[in-house]
């Protein structure tokens, strides 16, 4: 909180490696800004890699869950897996298979490329 000047600070419940801050915007003090830093304590640059894809384009990635949900298809915080139905209500954990931790590879297997989560798109139209 002191590193940016604000009271209004805490840790994650549900995410314990996430830190939520409130800041005022600045020269408007009553509009708030929430900023969440999350630690990431690790040396290994795919498990970095994949982090910052998950934490920089969370809408995107939720809109990606919703729509390769149906397909079998699961996006969590240890990869992209392909769910077996047959086994998620008795071992959840166990139904998941990983196919890939590489966020360009996810994009490839959906058929996406990078501009959906780096770019955007410059027209309405190239977003079809």
């Amino acid at each position: 909180m002191d590193a940016f000047g604000t009271p209004h600070g805490k840790r994650g419940y549900l995410n314990p490696d996430v830190m939520y801050f409130a800041i005022p915007r600045p020269n408007d003090e009553h509009v708030w800004i929430q900023i969440d830093v999350k630690v990431c304590d690790t040396d290994d640059d795919q498990a970095f890699a994949w982090n910052q894809f998950q934490l920089d384009y969370a809408s995107g990635l939720k809109m990606l869950g919703s729509l390769i949900k149906p397909l079998g298809l699961t996006i969590s915080p240890t990869g992209l897996h392909i769910r077996v139905a047959e086994m998620e209500a008795t071992n959840f954990p166990g139904s998941l298979v990983r196919v890939t931790k590489q966020p360009a590879d996810v994009l490839k297997i959906l058929g996406l490329d990078k501009r959906f989560l780096y770019h955007g798109f410059a027209t309405t139209e190239e977003s079809k």
